[in-house]
């Protein structure tokens, strides 16, 4: 989840990464912030290591490319992930100290909450792309085994909601047919 057009349009000009033009164009033919970031990446204007540093400096924080480098699953698994999914944060290195928290929305993270969790280690952030916190989140997921013995034991409605946790399988991992 991408801020709105109007903030993105405002951090890429301000520090020059696209032109005014690059923009209205991005502008014409998006409905929504992620229609004008798409946009221009699919033109060569930016990439997405350029969006996440520009959103990373107008933020005040570093930018992490977890497509390059993705969290490990041990460490995400130490956020519990409804408090991860409410603060739109992916764990993604730790100390004895502090913890790195990737996220998309700075801003919006409970900090003190978030520190009270992680044991009162200090809290570092830093920018990472919504596509990627996204991707981070899949790691909680259970396998289709075990998630298909928790349907068999409830005992009802099984048949459907086995079909639905394998189109969602299939769907996270972006298969078709």
């Amino acid at each position: 989840m991408y801020p709105d057009i109007a903030k993105i349009t405002s951090i890429l000009l301000k520090e020059n990464y696209i032109s005014e033009e690059d923009s209205k164009a991005a502008e014409a033919v998006a409905k929504d912030s992620a229609g004008y970031i798409d946009y221009l990446i699919r033109q060569n204007v930016l990439s997405k290591s350029l969006l996440g540093q520009a959103m990373g400096e107008a933020y005040g924080i570093p930018y992490v490319d977890l497509g390059k480098t993705p969290p490990a699953k041990d460490l995400v698994m130490q956020l519990p992930e409804q408090d991860a999914r409410k603060n739109r944060v992916v764990l993604i290195k730790s100390s004895q100290h502090d913890v790195l928290l990737g996220t998309n929305m700075p801003e919006g993270a409970d900090k003190a909450a978030l520190a009270a969790l992680l044991g009162g280690r200090k809290l570092l952030f830093a920018y990472v792309l919504p596509e990627y916190v996204d991707a981070s989140f899949k790691l909680y997921e259970q396998p289709l085994e075990t998630r298909f013995s928790r349907i068999m034991t409830s005992g009802h409605r099984v048949a459907p909601e086995i079909v639905e946790e394998i189109i969602k399988e299939a769907l996270s991992f972006n298969a078709s047919d």
